[in-house]
Protein backbone atom coordinates (compact mmCIF):
# COMPACT_ATOMS: atom_id res chain seq x y z
CA UNK A 1 0.00 0.00 0.00
CA UNK A 2 1.11 3.59 -0.59
CA UNK A 3 0.27 6.81 1.16
CA UNK A 4 -0.51 10.10 -0.62
CA UNK A 5 3.18 10.91 -1.10
CA UNK A 6 3.90 7.54 -2.74
CA UNK A 7 5.84 6.36 0.27
CA UNK A 8 5.39 2.74 1.13
CA UNK A 9 3.24 2.26 4.23
CA UNK A 10 3.18 -0.82 6.39
CA UNK A 11 1.65 -3.74 4.57
CA UNK A 12 -0.12 -6.32 6.68
CA UNK A 13 2.00 -9.22 7.78
CA UNK A 14 1.27 -12.72 6.61
CA UNK A 15 -0.16 -13.50 10.04
CA UNK A 16 -2.54 -10.53 9.86
CA UNK A 17 -3.66 -11.50 6.35
CA UNK A 18 -4.18 -15.12 7.41
CA UNK A 19 -6.28 -13.99 10.37
CA UNK A 20 -8.39 -11.69 8.17
CA UNK A 21 -8.82 -14.39 5.55
CA UNK A 22 -9.74 -16.94 8.24
CA UNK A 23 -12.40 -14.56 9.57
CA UNK A 24 -13.81 -14.07 6.06
CA UNK A 25 -14.02 -17.83 5.53
CA UNK A 26 -15.76 -18.41 8.84
CA UNK A 27 -18.34 -15.68 8.17
CA UNK A 28 -19.57 -17.01 4.81
CA UNK A 29 -22.54 -19.33 4.53
CA UNK A 30 -21.54 -20.54 1.07
CA UNK A 31 -19.99 -24.01 1.47
CA UNK A 32 -18.02 -23.64 -1.77
CA UNK A 33 -16.45 -20.38 -0.61
CA UNK A 34 -15.54 -22.04 2.66
CA UNK A 35 -13.97 -25.02 0.91
CA UNK A 36 -11.94 -23.00 -1.60
CA UNK A 37 -11.07 -20.40 1.02
CA UNK A 38 -9.77 -23.13 3.30
CA UNK A 39 -7.67 -24.51 0.45
CA UNK A 40 -6.18 -21.08 -0.24
CA UNK A 41 -5.59 -20.54 3.47
CA UNK A 42 -3.72 -23.83 3.76
CA UNK A 43 -1.61 -22.88 0.75
CA UNK A 44 -0.70 -19.55 2.30
CA UNK A 45 0.11 -21.16 5.65
CA UNK A 46 2.45 -23.64 4.01
CA UNK A 47 4.65 -20.95 2.45
CA UNK A 48 8.18 -21.09 3.89
CA UNK A 49 9.18 -18.45 6.41
CA UNK A 50 12.66 -17.03 6.88
CA UNK A 51 14.18 -16.14 10.21
CA UNK A 52 16.26 -12.99 9.59
CA UNK A 53 14.77 -9.55 10.36
CA UNK A 54 14.32 -7.86 6.95
CA UNK A 55 13.89 -11.15 5.12
CA UNK A 56 11.30 -12.33 7.63
CA UNK A 57 9.48 -9.01 7.44
CA UNK A 58 9.42 -9.02 3.64
CA UNK A 59 8.53 -12.70 3.51
CA UNK A 60 5.58 -12.15 5.86
CA UNK A 61 4.15 -9.39 3.69
CA UNK A 62 1.70 -10.91 1.28
CA UNK A 63 1.89 -9.78 -2.28
CA UNK A 64 -1.48 -8.15 -2.95
CA UNK A 65 -1.33 -9.22 -6.58
CA UNK A 66 -1.08 -12.85 -5.47
CA UNK A 67 -3.96 -12.40 -3.03
CA UNK A 68 -6.13 -10.83 -5.72
CA UNK A 69 -5.23 -13.63 -8.12
CA UNK A 70 -6.19 -16.18 -5.48
CA UNK A 71 -9.52 -14.40 -4.94
CA UNK A 72 -10.18 -14.40 -8.69
CA UNK A 73 -9.23 -18.08 -8.91
CA UNK A 74 -11.56 -18.93 -6.03
CA UNK A 75 -14.40 -16.92 -7.58
CA UNK A 76 -13.83 -18.66 -10.94
CA UNK A 77 -13.82 -22.09 -9.28
CA UNK A 78 -17.03 -21.27 -7.44
CA UNK A 79 -18.67 -20.15 -10.71
CA UNK A 80 -17.47 -23.30 -12.47
CA UNK A 81 -18.80 -25.40 -9.62
CA UNK A 82 -22.21 -23.67 -9.82
CA UNK A 83 -22.31 -24.35 -13.57
CA UNK A 84 -21.39 -27.99 -12.98
CA UNK A 85 -24.09 -28.33 -10.31
CA UNK A 86 -26.68 -26.79 -12.66
CA UNK A 87 -25.64 -29.14 -15.48
CA UNK A 88 -25.85 -32.07 -13.07
CA UNK A 89 -29.37 -31.04 -12.02
CA UNK A 90 -30.48 -30.90 -15.66
CA UNK A 91 -28.98 -34.33 -16.37
CA UNK A 92 -30.53 -35.76 -13.20
CA UNK A 93 -33.98 -34.47 -14.23
CA UNK A 94 -33.57 -35.92 -17.73
CA UNK A 95 -32.41 -39.24 -16.26
CA UNK A 96 -35.46 -39.33 -13.98
CA UNK A 97 -37.80 -38.67 -16.93
CA UNK A 98 -36.16 -41.40 -19.01
CA UNK A 99 -36.31 -43.84 -16.11
CA UNK A 100 -40.04 -43.15 -15.70
CA UNK A 101 -40.62 -43.59 -19.44
CA UNK A 102 -38.63 -46.83 -19.46
CA UNK A 103 -40.69 -48.15 -16.53
CA UNK A 104 -43.96 -47.19 -18.23
CA UNK A 105 -42.93 -48.69 -21.59
CA UNK A 106 -41.71 -51.92 -20.01
CA UNK A 107 -44.89 -52.36 -17.96
CA UNK A 108 -47.09 -51.60 -20.99
CA UNK A 109 -45.39 -54.44 -22.90
CA UNK A 110 -45.21 -56.86 -19.97
CA UNK A 111 -41.44 -56.58 -19.59
CA UNK A 112 -39.14 -56.03 -16.67
CA UNK A 113 -37.50 -52.60 -16.45
CA UNK A 114 -34.18 -54.28 -17.38
CA UNK A 115 -35.89 -55.69 -20.51
CA UNK A 116 -34.38 -59.09 -19.71
CA UNK A 117 -30.85 -57.74 -20.15
CA UNK A 118 -29.51 -58.21 -16.58
CA UNK A 119 -28.86 -61.75 -15.46
CA UNK A 120 -28.57 -60.52 -11.88
CA UNK A 121 -31.85 -58.59 -11.95
CA UNK A 122 -33.71 -59.21 -8.66
CA UNK A 123 -37.08 -59.02 -10.45
CA UNK A 124 -36.60 -61.28 -13.48
CA UNK A 125 -33.09 -62.81 -13.32
CA UNK A 126 -32.54 -61.63 -16.89
CA UNK A 127 -35.68 -63.27 -18.31
CA UNK A 128 -38.05 -60.28 -18.28
CA UNK A 129 -38.43 -59.72 -22.02
CA UNK A 130 -41.73 -58.29 -23.32
CA UNK A 131 -44.66 -60.63 -22.71
CA UNK A 132 -43.16 -62.41 -19.70
CA UNK A 133 -44.71 -60.22 -17.01
CA UNK A 134 -48.20 -58.84 -16.41
CA UNK A 135 -49.14 -56.06 -18.83
CA UNK A 136 -50.14 -52.71 -17.34
CA UNK A 137 -53.34 -52.07 -19.31
CA UNK A 138 -53.43 -48.36 -18.47
CA UNK A 139 -49.90 -47.79 -19.80
CA UNK A 140 -50.63 -50.05 -22.79
CA UNK A 141 -53.69 -47.92 -23.66
CA UNK A 142 -51.71 -44.68 -23.40
CA UNK A 143 -48.37 -45.71 -24.96
CA UNK A 144 -48.85 -48.71 -27.25
CA UNK A 145 -52.47 -48.76 -28.44
CA UNK A 146 -52.19 -45.42 -30.36
CA UNK A 147 -49.31 -46.93 -32.35
CA UNK A 148 -51.43 -49.90 -33.45
CA UNK A 149 -54.43 -47.69 -34.20
CA UNK A 150 -52.24 -45.50 -36.44
CA UNK A 151 -50.72 -48.58 -38.08
CA UNK A 152 -54.13 -50.04 -38.91
CA UNK A 153 -55.45 -46.67 -40.10
CA UNK A 154 -52.51 -46.19 -42.50
CA UNK A 155 -52.61 -49.69 -44.01
CA UNK A 156 -53.65 -49.74 -47.66
CA UNK A 157 -57.23 -50.91 -48.29
CA UNK A 158 -57.61 -54.30 -50.00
Amino acid sequence: MFDAMNNRTNMPTQEEMLNTFTDMIQQTDDPMKKMFGQMALEKMQNQPRQASGNQQNSQQKINTVQVEQMREDIANLIDMNREAINAYKVLEAEHQQLTQLNTAMASSLGACICWGQKEGCPTCSGKGVPGTMPIDEHNFTILIQPFFEQLIKNQPQK
